[in-house]
């Protein structure tokens, strides 16, 4: 009886594991346009337009997360960008 009870409490307090998966999709989710948003604000403010689709765009920060572009590709697609 007593460990039914704890498995009662556990499954109200604690998150499943999809919860856990969720919220952490979510907070990466919001991480990487963040961290895209203050990239792109840098470089304009230190004069460095750029010319880019959103395709383009998200190409490029899937495969970094994916590990397909090293630091030298992203400097790279910078160049290859700048108006």
């Amino acid at each position: 009886m007593q460990g039914l009870k704890r498995l009662k409490l556990q499954q109200l307090f604690l998150p499943s594991f999809r919860e856990v998966q969720k919220e952490l999709g979510f907070m990466l989710y919001i991480i990487h346009h963040y961290i895209r948003n203050a990239v792109l604000v840098f470089l304009a403010l230190n004069g460095h337009e750029l010319d880019y689709t959103q395709k383009e765009l998200s190409d490029l920060i899937l495969d970094v997360a994916d590990g397909k572009k090293s630091y030298e590709d992203i400097l790279y697609w910078v160049l290859e960008h700048q108006v």
